[in-house]
């Protein structure tokens, strides 16, 4: 049996396995959308630290935990875990799960483009490269940690879409079964893949038109069965619950004003770089590397001469990319605190990049045949070498900005002070360089380094998750209620006895051997503050290869 994959088209464009040069040049071109997306992400260093939950994601992945009940989210840290695997060498483990997760999508939006335009080689691989590369200002998908579980979410949202317009297409039910599991697994991670899920859905469908062999309905309503079941799975603890961060942390704001200025922000966002100016890096080896690998990807599809060049067709689908970007951001746009680029341009990806593809050949369109595919392709080699530049300048940033070296500076002289503790110690950082802004970064990357043994406490730093009271005999920790069965994080007291405090000042940390008096409360006449007791020798811990040599 043909495979859909290999609709005919223009010469080199089947990418079936086993269709003679035409799969092979097709495995090529898919080989040079993935060095297009590598020749720039491959400078993303794993050291982007924002200084919040990173130390969080490592603590919590090392023990197989993956959700984040305070957020109803069951599966958030499902994508982390593969990167748990390099610990407690290294952190690369989360680099290369997360780079992964960003290559995989992008593909999967170029497959997407061909089962929309099977005779428009140009504007797949346009669609494909820009969903790989064009993500101008958003930074925090320069965090791999951090960003793992949108990412992951993202694929599996993609993988889920692909897998019903298969099914459209005339597929089997094992394909449409699985698109379903992984919309479940897409929403229960993140809710903010429910846009894609039910609005891109949609989208996808009526894009997909006449090439539809399946009657709309038996293609619609399980799918829309499905997105209901993940939204009612996700919307009824919001409602019913108690707090979320969601509607406490993110707020929450439907007015149709409201909603439609944040659109029209994020489109701005999203498509106004492409005619300002670009980064410095524009100039990089690595720019040329990428244009480069999409040139060979193009030419090996046979895109520069190939096309049909229906511009009603060309202009459908330039629309079909506008709603699919809205779609990413569906969810997200309720909430006024995501006012900003951040978090968000990674979902609209897909969308962005089939608008991109088509635009670009909308505009060649205009050309005598033989330089339409020059133009498109010249179009694209631009978005990919911007897009690049882009990428090569959000990791500057990060290296003036990432809090990795301050914090991992900090704890190396944490160890160095305290090799090792006995067991129920707490470890209180009088923080004066401000390197914890949140004592739960703290307590985390404490708990890991120590396995357990020892917690972490910022007075006077943000208590999300774990406020804790000083009292006459001691330091009393009370998690959050969702957490603590989640997360193994009973109410925890320590008597002062059992209490270690180190100072960070100047760039330095030390053991504090007298209780610090002010600017910590008093202990009570009975209590007797001694670390040094608590403090065990060793050699090394075993988990300090994450804080980098020093």
């Amino acid at each position: 049996m043909t495979s859909p994959d290999a609709t005919p088209g223009p010469a080199g464009f089947g990418i079936a396995p086993g269709d003679g040069e035409r799969g092979s040049a097709g495995r090529r071109a898919w080989l040079g959308l993935a060095a297009t997306f590598f020749a720039g992400f491959s400078a993303v260093s794993v050291r982007n630290f924002g200084g919040w939950d990173e130390w969080l994601i490592v603590s919590l992945t090392s023990k197989g935990i993956t959700s984040f009940p305070y957020a109803h989210r069951p599966l958030a840290l499902a994508w982390a875990l593969p990167g748990a695997l390099g610990l407690p060498a290294t952190l690369s483990g989360y680099w290369i799960a997360h780079v992964a997760y960003l290559c995989l999508a992008g593909l999967v939006a170029f497959a997407l483009a061909r089962e929309l335009a099977p005779h428009e080689p140009m504007l797949t691989l346009v669609c494909g490269a820009a969903a790989l590369t064009w993500v101008p200002l958003d930074p925090h998908r320069l965090n791999p940690l951090n960003n793992l579980m949108y990412s992951g979410a993202t694929l599996a949202a993609l993988c889920g879409l692909y897998c019903l317009v298969l099914w459209a297409r005339g597929r089997g039910r094992l394909v449409l079964g699985a698109g379903m599991v992984l919309a479940l697994l897409a929403a229960r991670s993140y809710e903010g893949t429910l846009g894609l899920l039910g609005g891109g859905s949609l989208v996808l469908l009526v894009a997909l038109g006449r090439e539809s062999k399946r009657p709309a309905w038996t293609v619609a309503l399980p799918w829309a069965l499905t997105v209901a079941l993940a939204a009612a799975l996700a919307a009824v603890p919001l409602v019913l619950g108690g707090p979320s961060y969601q509607v406490s942390g993110l707020g929450w704001d439907a007015s149709p004003g409201g909603v439609a200025t944040r659109l029209l922000a994020q489109l701005r966002w999203h498509l106004a770089p492409l005619v300002s100016a670009p980064p410095p890096d524009i100039l990089s080896w690595r720019v040329l590397l990428a244009a480069g690998a999409f040139a060979v990807a193009s030419s090996s599809a046979g895109a520069w001469s190939g096309g049909r060049w229906e511009r009603r067709r060309l202009l459908s689908l330039a629309l079909a990319g506008l709603a699919l970007a809205a779609c990413g951001w569906g969810v997200m746009l309720l909430s006024p605190a995501l006012s900003g680029p951040e978090r968000m341009q990674g979902f609209s990806a897909p969308g962005v990049g089939l608008l991109l593809g088509s635009g670009a050949c909308l505009a060649a369109s205009a050309l005598p045949g033989r330089f339409r595919g020059i133009a498109a392709g010249v179009i694209g080699a631009w978005i990919v070498a911007a897009g690049t530049a882009h990428t090569l300048h959000l990791q500057h940033r990060w290296d003036a900005e990432s809090v990795y070296e301050q914090q991992a500076r900090l704890l190396r002289g944490l160890v160095r002070s305290v090799p090792d503790v006995k067991e129920q110690t707490l470890i209180v950082l009088l923080d004066e360089e401000g390197a914890f802004p949140a004592g739960f970064t703290f307590r985390h990357a404490v708990e890991f380094l120590y396995s357990g043994r020892a917690v972490g406490m910022v007075p006077g730093s943000h208590d999300f998750l774990y406020p804790s009271r000083f009292s006459e005999d001691g330091v009393t920790s009370e998690p959050w209620p969702v957490i603590r069965q989640a997360w193994d994080e009973p109410v925890r007291r320590f008597r002062y006895g059992e209490t270690v405090v180190v100072r960070s000042r100047a760039g330095t940390l030390g053991l504090v051997d007298r209780w610090p008096s002010p600017p910590l409360p008093s202990p009570g006449a009975q209590s007797e503050y001694a670390p040094r007791p608590r403090i065990v020798p060793r050699a090394a811990l075993s988990r300090t290869g994450l804080l980098g040599p020093g």
